[in-house]
């Protein structure tokens, strides 16, 4: 998988990429998330069956308030749901490794 953008040029392009993983409390919530927004993006239909008199007044209400109480699911998981983070110092300090290692990579491969 290449980059996201072409960098090459670019007088910002980062050298080096700093990966925090989730912790295993983190990845449940992450995936129970996802799950959820999966079963509201597969019900989405459900809006236009009911407009176009598919469903019934009732069918919908239940139709309705499943979707509702998924969202609110997610809400839930989101008050609680904080993504990883690094301290500036931890970032100096990753940045300061990265550029080492380039800086000797570029003397071993004559550059």
């Amino acid at each position: 998988m290449g980059p996201a953008f072409d960098d090459r040029d670019s007088p910002y392009r980062p050298d080096f990429l700093v990966v925090i993983p989730y912790t295993d409390k983190q990845r449940k919530q992450w995936e129970e998330i996802l799950e959820l927004k999966n079963k509201l993006a597969a019900t989405d239909h459900w809006d236009n069956k009911f407009i176009e008199g598919e469903y019934t007044q009732e069918e919908w209400e239940e139709k309705k308030a499943q979707r509702m109480a998924w969202r609110n699911e997610i809400r839930e998981i989101e008050k609680e749901f904080v993504e990883p983070a690094i301290t500036l110092e931890e970032m100096r300090e990753a940045e300061r490794k990265a550029m080492e290692h380039i800086k000797n990579t570029e003397e071993v491969n004559g550059q």
